[in-house]
């Protein structure tokens, strides 16, 4: 479950790196 929670939780930031990208 900890494992899944890093996973879930890796792909987020990755996310948010990619809208923050996307405004600028």
């Amino acid at each position: 479950m900890a494992t899944r929670g890093f996973s879930c939780l890796l792909l987020l930031s990755i996310e948010i790196d990619l809208s923050v990208k996307r405004w600028m």
